[in-house]
């Protein structure tokens, strides 16, 4: 069965619609709709065989290769339109020489498909944890990517159950300079003009809900306005 899909899923797409951007992703889009019920059959063999091995006291190395591989299949459900949106909104592969208005046009017909790539994909993340609640499966891997991908794409209704506050104190290791530049926060962006801060003399602190700050970040020039800026990892 995973085969069977996998193989649909993976077949080339028809030469007459690969070079035309809606006809092509109108049909990734059917595409997973159609095969979509090959994996929920997939999904549920897997947990029967888990349940049956269970059952006969079996437990052990098919044992987890089956719920590994319904677990994959539960977040592959919601995963593969997640993924399809988010390469539709990177590289949505538009022609170079698509006049401006015909270009305009493809962008809002695509947008409508990314979104209802989002809604779907929202839905099976949503319907995927609570079939593992159900039916009690060990809370792996993938249900911690199927609550990042929620946390994303719903961040009013998921993203508080994954995403933690965090307050960060600047230093000397941060960036400054007087005046504001464009496209200071690209990847690319220089870091010419920009300083290491030097720490001011202290100063009577301003009331503060965290306690007293002791001391204020200047560049060297002392200029009235100051920019800050540190290159931050998750």
């Amino acid at each position: 069965m995973v085969d069977a899909y996998a193989a649909m899923q993976n077949a080339p797409v028809p030469q007459e619609i690969r070079n035309k951007p809606l006809y092509f992703y109108q049909y990734q889009k059917q595409l997973l709709e159609t095969i979509e019920p090959m994996k929920l059959q997939a999904r549920q063999y897997f947990l029967w065989a888990y349940r049956q091995l269970d059952s006969l006291k079996l437990v052990g190395e098919n044992s987890k290769k089956c719920v590994d591989e319904c677990m994959r299949i539960n977040f592959l459900l919601g995963n593969e339109y997640d993924k399809l949106s988010e390469k539709m909104l990177r590289e949505p592969e538009i022609p170079k020489d698509m006049k401006a208005a015909e270009k305009e046009e493809l962008l809002f017909q695509l947008e409508d498909i990314v979104y209802e790539l989002q809604d779907k994909a929202i839905s099976n993340y949503e319907e995927a944890l609570r079939m593992s609640k159900k039916e009690n499966l060990p809370n792996d891997e993938y249900n911690g990517k199927i609550m990042q991908a929620l946390a994303r794409l719903s961040p009013d209704t998921w993203g508080k159950n994954f995403y933690k506050r965090v307050i960060l104190a600047t230093g000397r290791d941060w960036k400054a300079r007087p005046d504001s530049v464009a496209r200071w926060n690209f990847k690319e962006a220089s870091d010419d003009g920009w300083k290491n801060v030097g720490e001011a003399p202290p100063t009577k602190p301003a009331v503060f809900p965290f306690g007293n700050p002791l001391y204020i970040w200047q560049d060297s020039s002392n200029a009235g306005n100051l920019y800050l800026k540190k290159r931050l990892f998750f």
